[in-house]
């Protein structure tokens, strides 16, 4: 049998993706970007959308050199296998908080469990009062069916505030998302430790070897220019 590719996948507004410097034909769309090392210099790739079907065969909270710590997955398709590292933290942000594609990709990882058939694709929908796509993963089942999360927004506890006066002597309001991410991330352990009780490797399964380096990527999560 024939070795598969192991394709690295990323996540840009409301589609999961991987990307080439050369143009592999169809299917493949040309991209262009500024350097952002060197903003003289335009950035040229080619992007293939798709979604993420196979087997549930690795998950792990890992660190990449240049998005921190990430949860790591690696999805094991009848042709192509899928290596995603979905950021833990958002970065550029007045509030540091966890990262929504990994919100909502904890909650539906709650209930699958190792070697499951899965299917996951960008919400490209649904969109806030803003007309921006809420920045969720969905994920369905073998049977095509949404797989939902064990809590709900209920559960998940507020941001804090509290008042302080600035430089000018005005009352200003600074929030802390540390409760809600710390839920979060609890969770993320959680998942992962549970899928470790089940340690037999299922034919085909990844380890954290196989997952692919990371590229340098710009600040915003949603417009990576590789």
């Amino acid at each position: 049998m024939a070795e598969k590719n192991l394709l690295n996948v990323k996540v840009k507004n409301g589609t999961f993706y991987i990307s080439s410097k050369e143009d592999k034909g169809e299917g493949w769309t040309k991209q262009e970007f500024t350097n952002p090392q060197n903003k003289e210099e335009t950035l040229v790739r080619y992007h293939r959308t798709l979604s993420v079907e196979g087997k549930l065969n690795y998950l792990a909270i890992g660190d990449d050199k240049y998005q921190g710590k990430v949860l790591k997955l690696i999805v094991g398709g009848d042709s192509e296998d899928y290596a995603l590292s979905i950021p833990i933290m958002d970065t550029g942000g007045s509030v540091k908080t966890t990262n929504q594609y990994f919100n909502s990709l904890i909650g539906s990882l709650e209930n699958v469990n190792k070697g499951d058939t899965i299917t996951m694709f960008v919400n490209n929908k649904n969109k806030d009062k803003k007309d921006r796509l809420y920045r969720n993963i969905v994920t369905l089942n073998s049977e095509g069916k949404l797989v939902k999360s064990s809590f709900s927004f209920s559960d998940v506890p507020k941001w804090l505030n509290t008042e302080v006066t600035d430089e000018f002597g005005e009352t200003v309001t600074k929030w802390d998302a540390s409760p809600t991410n710390k839920f979060y991330i609890d969770k993320a352990k959680q998942v992962v430790n549970g899928f470790k009780t089940n340690d037999s490797h299922a034919s085909g399964a990844g380890t954290a070897e196989d997952m692919p380096e990371t590229q340098p990527t710009v600040t915003e999560p949603d417009d990576l220019p590789f």
